[in-house]
């Protein structure tokens, strides 16, 4: 499947998410993040994968993202889990940005 082939879905305005923020959105009514560092959006699964800690009230450092509950910490621009107690990387979601929407594509 190519870029192209992919089914985008806005889910905030790109307003909503100045660099450094946190964003929680829904697709398809499952929860996802929306992160801005330094000017460049990301999307990933909302929750942490070790306990389901909700990662929106985490703290972003550069591209780290710390979960509130146990201190995972994870890098937003691939998912993957730098720090334990988490092992399994975050899901991360295709995302565009379109006439001021932010968009992510559908798994």
């Amino acid at each position: 499947m190519t870029a192209a082939d992919l089914e985008y879905v806005t889910v905030a305005r790109a307003d909503d998410v100045p660099p450094g923020a946190l964003y929680e959105a829904e697709l398809d009514g499952e929860p996802l993040l929306i992160v801005n560092v330094e000017g460049t959006l990301y999307a990933c699964a909302a929750l942490c994968t070790h306990l389901d800690g909700p990662l929106s009230q985490g703290v972003l450092t550069g591209a780290v993202l710390r979960c509130p509950w146990h201190g995972s910490t994870f890098d937003v621009r691939s998912g993957e889990a730098l720090g334990r107690p988490a092992r399994e990387p975050l899901r991360g979601y295709a995302l565009r940005v379109h006439a001021g929407e932010i968009q992510v594509a559908r798994p």
